[in-house]
């Protein structure tokens, strides 16, 4: 908690995420055949665990956490994980590091509609260049959220960026209510097309 009050953007939520919601954003089928699996705002390993009882024996999976203390938590729950403490922005230059070329699946608990119009762009920005054609990008926001100007607007740049972008059902398992965005990344210039011909 008292993580959540010093650092509110940062942590983003007061509370653990519940089963429910774990289990809807680790759902994707493209889990058990992914060969790189990033997650972004690992917290304290809830999404990781349920990443790493999804994957193949051989899957690559980073976990971002900028907060150093959750990091480590993540590292102790999920040792066969690469725990990087840094910001997501640096996302590009790890995996150029451990000679990645794309990423099939990124998993993101980052509290986007808190961040300005700048940090959204920029982070989408890197999330996009990271995904191989095709790949999948999951990330929730609380339903409340959705109504307020920076979750309005978060939603209004995915929508731009993402061919092919559907939102979940809430979740009210957790708390407050919670909605999966899934999007599946293509050429923007299909995107493009696609959206001169309606």
């Amino acid at each position: 908690m008292k993580r959540f009050v010093y650092h509110p953007v940062s942590v983003g939520s007061l509370v653990p995420s519940s089963k429910g919601l774990s289990g809807l954003i680790t759902s994707s089928p493209k889990l058990s055949s992914a060969n790189v699996i990033v997650e972004l705002g690992s917290g304290t390993g809830v999404f990781t665990e349920q990443i790493m009882q999804r994957v193949k024996k051989d899957t690559l999976v980073f976990a971002f956490e900028i907060d150093s203390l959750l990091a480590k938590m993540t590292q102790d729950r999920c040792p066969h994980v690469v725990v990087i403490n840094d910001t997501a922005l640096n996302l590009i230059g790890y995996l150029e590091k451990y000679y990645v070329k794309s990423v099939d699946v990124i998993i993101s608990s980052l509290p986007f509609a808190g961040f300005d119009n700048t940090s959204q762009n920029m982070l989408l920005e890197t999330i996009f260049n990271a995904l191989s054609e095709g790949g999948e990008f999951l990330t929730f926001t609380y339903l409340y959220n959705t109504f307020l100007p920076g979750g309005r607007r978060f939603k209004e740049i995915i929508n731009k960026k993402f061919l092919n972008f559907t939102i979940s059902k809430p979740e009210r398992s957790s708390f407050p209510p919670s909605v999966v965005y899934d999007c599946i990344k293509h050429d923007r210039d299909k995107k493009t097309e696609q959206q001169k011909k309606k």
